[in-house]
């Protein structure tokens, strides 16, 4: 366990970095879905929620990244076998 007030690891930086690139595009694109959902279903009066699929899809491949990005290197070497 690293000692109190240091600096993470290169590697964890980067995992956590490209986790919060991966949750940005999660973001984005989900808004992009949602908005264009809310159009179309004002315009067409279909108001089936599609865009909750990948919502829930996407958002628990996110959940799993996030875990690796900030799991402690001893609970990731373990959960590996």
């Amino acid at each position: 366990m690293p000692a109190q007030g240091s600096v993470p690891a290169p590697d964890v930086l980067r995992r956590r970095r490209r986790f919060a690139e991966h949750l940005l595009a999660y973001a984005l694109v989900n808004t992009v879905l949602v908005v264009a959902w809310l159009v179309g279903a004002l315009a067409t009066g279909a108001w089936f929620p599609w865009p909750l699929v990948p919502l829930a899809v996407w958002g628990t491949a996110l959940r799993v990244h996030r875990r690796a990005a900030y799991a402690r290197r001893d609970e990731a070497v373990r959960d590996r076998g």
